[in-house]
């Protein structure tokens, strides 16, 4: 599951998820004239020229991108529809998040301040979902960064759109809101969405290692693993989870949460914990220690 794949060929057969690839709508929907193709060509010289924000960092998200703001004017303003806000409409029977940091690197001062890409950290999560309100249309997740480099987003199962939210006071983070179509689900079966988010100089310093996710709608099961650099291994890892009403944060005993160590050398390299029934509006966190050389360097 990548978001940068180009050499994909156009194909009339449907993805391993059953919908068909932004290239596969393009080809189809280019046959409707000739304006359509030239549009396409606008595209690539979108992303050639770096026009393109980096939630559509490929040409084959380039085209999604076009085809979005043909098909559904204004689907990347800025603000969300209070009906979206309001309520979900769908329940997460279990949702699985695999934290990848195999492509972090020290980063410096300046690489940060520049919103350099440096140092890439992924998140791939899988939500298998069902609704709780007949004819729901869409699934919402919320992406949040402080980074000065936007993070990539992507949903390889389903049409999506972004709607990034107003910043809240003099905060440096950002939030970006992913509306993921569920329209075409039924109503009565269990069905897999799939989200990738590539993100960008995190974990430069020691109040900053840790990763979790933040438990935004009803859900029976939560699953987290966090996949070290194989030259960075982690020690000294705790879990937490932080009430986002209250700022409250509370230690979390990992003998009930199923944690799973993949040790190394006295340290880890990949860590698994398993959350039954997360309450909502909070933060469940995977916490560790690296030495200090890994922090951020001038």
């Amino acid at each position: 599951m990548t978001a940068t794949d180009e050499r994909r060929p156009a194909s009339k057969q449907p993805t391993p998820t059953g919908h068909p690839s932004a290239w596969d709508i393009f080809t189809k929907w280019s046959r409707g004239g000739p304006w359509r193709r030239r549009l396409f060509a606008l595209a690539v010289t979108l992303v050639v020229l770096g026009t393109v924000t980096s939630s559509v960092p490929s040409i084959g998200g380039a085209i999604e991108y076009i085809i979005l703001k043909v098909q559904h004017p204004g689907a990347f303003d800025r603000t969300l529809p209070e009906e979206l806000t309001s309520k979900s409409g769908v329940r997460v029977v279990e949702r699985n998040t695999t934290l990848d940091l195999t492509g972090w690197k020290q980063t410096t001062s300046r690489d940060i301040q520049e919103g350099s890409k440096v140092s890439r950290g992924l998140s791939l999560t899988s939500f298998v979902l069902r609704k709780t309100e007949p004819g729901a249309k869409y699934f919402v997740h919320t992406v949040s960064s402080s980074s000065k480099a936007a993070p990539s987003i992507w949903c390889d199962s389903h049409p999506f759109r972004i709607v990034q939210a107003n910043t809240q006071g003099s905060s440096d983070l950002r939030q970006w809101n992913v509306l993921v179509d569920i329209s075409e689900e039924p109503d009565d079966a269990p069905f897999t969405v799939n989200l990738l988010v590539t993100f960008w100089n995190g974990f430069q310093k020691p109040s900053d290692w840790w990763g979790g996710f933040r438990i935004l709608h009803s859900t029976e099961k939560a699953v987290y693993n966090v996949v070290f650099p194989p030259g960075l291994p982690a020690a000294d890892v705790k879990f937490r989870y932080k009430d986002m009403t209250t700022k409250e944060t509370v230690d979390l005993d990992p003998a009930k949460l199923a944690v799973v160590f993949k040790p190394g050398n006295g340290s880890v390299r990949k860590v698994t914990c398993t959350v039954d029934n997360p309450l909502p509006d909070r933060s469940y966190q995977v916490v560790w220690r690296w030495p200090e050389s890994a922090s951020t360097s001038q």
